[in-house]
């Protein structure tokens, strides 16, 4: 992980480092999935919870971890975790840390995506990902996955052995402008689909396959945005804490996280109890708490969230070595975050 994520850093880019980097964050979201789900929490999946509908979710909480927006600079998510650091060149970092820190970075996405879905998701937005679903695994269409990647490709199964792969693949832009095209010409989600294919087979200078995820994604943000066009709108969800709205919540959650690197972690790392690496994983720790207290009252015992953060090797020192520590920075961070709600 940490060698990919060092040539990420240094070429974004660049799809030699853009492609290991993601296919390696691919696995290891489904890897931190399944953990979760494994412990009994619900996954916000569409339909049956099984490997294809995780597999799915992942790659949602990847689209939004790895999302570009305009006026910033590409993946800026990644790039604003690691300045806040103090990474700014990967090459002055052991490639040990890059890839902790990049977990722990995953593990708290993951967490925090899981939590907006469940709040935010809204069930006509589920049922049309689930047509889609039925769609695309019907007998017109094949998916299939390249050798050595992650990525699911769909295409019309009458053209398996004419994908024309020496052309480029079609841009998301224009796969949005295809599935615009075919939203108003259709009426049924077979029929959407069918025709997104029948233009695209047209257009013989690009491929004539899709990403799935893309595709599934391109249909969603249409469909949803006439939705809106046509005075449709989502019902407001309460939060669990009723008297603090999300944006009070998350405003005290991250000055507690902020407040907690510059005094208790950094105390601790000054007297040499830990190490900086060590502080910057019990800060994630912290975070993940906070996220799991806040959003819905239920926290997993603490040592789960040390298991989480820590690599697998420093499991069995927990009593020994880090249970007092680890304890009182949950504790801090618990009685911070409580009193900046309460001011």
């Amino acid at each position: 992980m940490g060698e990919t994520v060092s040539h990420f850093l240094r070429a974004p880019l660049d799809r030699r480092c853009f492609d290991p980097f993601f296919c390696e964050c691919l696995r290891q979201t489904i890897y931190c999935l399944n953990s979760l789900r494994a412990r009994g929490h619900r996954l916000p999946v569409v339909g049956e919870t099984n490997a294809a509908s995780i597999r799915d979710l992942a790659y949602g909480i990847l689209g939004s971890l790895l999302r570009t927006e305009r006026g910033k600079k590409p993946y800026h998510v990644v790039f604003d975790y690691f300045s806040g650091k103090g990474i700014t060149d990967p090459r002055d970092t052991t490639t040990e840390r890059l890839g902790n820190l990049m977990m722990a970075l995953l593990w708290s996405h993951s967490r925090k995506e899981i939590h907006r879905i469940k709040t935010q998701e809204d069930p006509q937005k589920a049922n049309l990902k689930r047509q889609l679903g039925v769609a695309l695994d019907g007998l017109n269409y094949k998916t299939e996955t390249i050798p050595g990647s992650s990525i699911e490709y769909v295409y019309l199964a009458c053209n398996s052995d004419n994908l024309r792969l020496d052309c480029p693949m079609l841009s998301y832009e224009g796969l949005q402008r295809l599935a615009e095209s075919a939203h108003l010409e259709t009426r049924s989600r077979s029929q959407f689909c069918a025709a997104i294919f029948a233009e695209l087979d047209s257009m013989t200078e690009v491929q004539n396959r899709l990403r799935r995820h893309e595709l599934v994604s391109a249909v969603v943000s249409v469909v949803l945005r006439y939705m809106d066009t046509d005075g449709f709108q989502t019902p407001a969800q309460s939060t669990p804490e009723g008297d603090f709205d999300a944006a009070t919540i998350n405003q005290a959650r991250e000055e507690t996280i902020g407040w907690l690197t510059e005094t208790v972690i950094r105390e601790f790392v000054e007297k040499r109890r830990i190490t900086r690496e060590i502080g910057d994983r019990f800060v994630l720790a912290a975070d993940q708490y906070l996220i799991d207290l806040s959003m819905h009252g239920n926290t997993d015992p603490i040592p789960q969230y040390f298991r989480e953060g820590m690599p697998e090797c420093e499991h069995t020192k927990y009593l020994e070595t880090y249970k007092y520590v680890f304890e009182t920075v949950i504790s801090r961070a618990v009685e911070e975050f409580r009193r900046r709600l309460q001011d």
